[in-house]
């Protein structure tokens, strides 16, 4: 049997990426510190308890919907859906990001409002769910 879609069976290529390979070999420490910091965060989990992370999500939903009352964090809300959650609790969502995703979600919506609102105002994938998940 072949190796592959593009290479005949007895293809040596030159190089074959060893994926014992670590990020040290080709980052700065600058960057391996950074790794690492993200890293750690993803085994952050999001906690509707956490008053820093609730204040995150309200600041999401404010760069989101501007103008819009906030809702009432302890109660599901259907324009959370609207943000692109996959239901009224928009915690759920955060299953596997954590509050690494949330953050993400936070700095694209204050960084680049317009270009979120007009995401939002066209309907064409759920922006929340696709860009933690």
């Amino acid at each position: 049997m072949g190796q592959g879609c593009c290479l005949p069976s007895n293809a040596r290529p030159e190089h074959v990426w060893d994926l014992s390979r670590t990020y040290q070999e080709f980052s700065t420490p600058n960057e391996l510190k950074m790794m690492e910091t993200i890293r750690s965060q993803t085994s952050d989990l999001f906690d509707m308890k956490n008053n820093e992370h609730k204040t995150m999500l309200l600041r999401l939903w404010k760069a989101a919907i501007p103008g819009e009352e906030v809702p009432d964090l302890d109660k599901p809300h259907e324009r959370w859906k609207y943000i692109g959650f996959q239901n009224a609790r928009p915690e759920t969502d955060f299953r596997a990001a954590g509050w690494l995703g949330l953050k993400h979600l936070v700095h694209f919506a204050e960084k680049y409002p317009k270009l979120l609102h007009r995401i939002l105002a066209e309907q064409r994938y759920p922006w929340a769910a696709a860009s933690i998940n």
